[in-house]
């Protein structure tokens, strides 16, 4: 457990270097997942709470100590409140949130969406970010949220792959790696409605980004090597089992 804390602790200081708050999020949620998931399977439920209450400490004691910068926690409640609740700045942080509004409240069902603005442009030149606000402002309500039920559809079908696992590492690896699409889906398409914290979520195989395509499409090809031997694992171990009882 000491040497999981470590390494994880490692590559988020990583991300945080890049800098990549966002990602370094989505990556300490997904170790809290696999680690919940494997202290689940061994029954050791009085460690979950550990688990999970030491970060939350940690982000009270964070939140205790910008308590004492007047200025810098001003800013960052105000763009969290702005980014569920627009209309508290309209013309400050929360603009984009109030364009993001009228384009869903003009949009067609199919087609570009009766919402004339210069800010179109901007969330074209944004599309990595904005996907599904993008799509909903030239293509209309159908195809967004066909887009959306194809997301959904394949992180069930990565969540009943991953089940499916009989290997312990691959489990657990593929499990991470559904952690990671799912959590980076959600996060995004939450930004999109205004129900999530503005920040750098990206849809995985939608927003466009050649470095992000290129991890995704490894970090899939590693979804589909793990699958597709899952039945060979159990052979071994049996296998391997035959051999031990044939030798004593």
């Amino acid at each position: 457990m000491i040497k999981i804390i470590v390494l994880s602790f490692l590559s988020l200081i990583l991300l945080l270097e890049n800098p990549s708050i966002s990602s370094a999020c989505i990556l300490a949620l997904a170790y809290l997942i696999i680690a919940t998931i494997k202290l689940i399977q061994v029954r050791k439920k009085k460690q979950i709470i550990l688990l999970w209450g030491i970060p939350i400490i940690f982000v009270a004691l964070f939140i205790i100590f910008y308590i004492g910068i007047p200025s810098g926690i001003r800013i960052n409640t105000n763009r969290i409140i702005a980014s569920y609740n627009p209309e508290v700045d309209p013309n400050g942080i929360g603009w984009q949130g109030m364009e993001q509004k009228a384009i869903m409240n003009s949009s067609n069902l199919f087609g570009e969406t009766d919402y004339n603005s210069t800010s179109l442009e901007v969330f074209n030149r944004d599309a990595y970010h904005f996907t599904f606000i993008v799509v909903l402002a030239n293509y209309g309500w159908v195809l967004s949220v066909a887009m959306v039920m194809i997301i959904l559809v394949f992180n069930i079908k990565l969540i009943i792959d991953s089940r499916k696992i009989k290997d312990t590492y691959g489990k657990f690896l593929m499990i991470g790696i559904t952690c990671l699409f799912i959590l980076r889906n959600t996060f995004c398409l939450l930004m999109n409605l205004n129900l999530g914290i503005k920040a750098n979520f990206d849809i995985p195989f939608v927003s466009y980004d050649k470095i992000s395509f290129i991890m995704d499409s490894i970090c899939l090809g590693i979804v589909f090597s793990i699958y597709r031997k899952k039945e060979l694992i159990p052979s071994f171990e049996k296998e391997r089992d035959n051999n031990l009882e044939v030798n004593n």
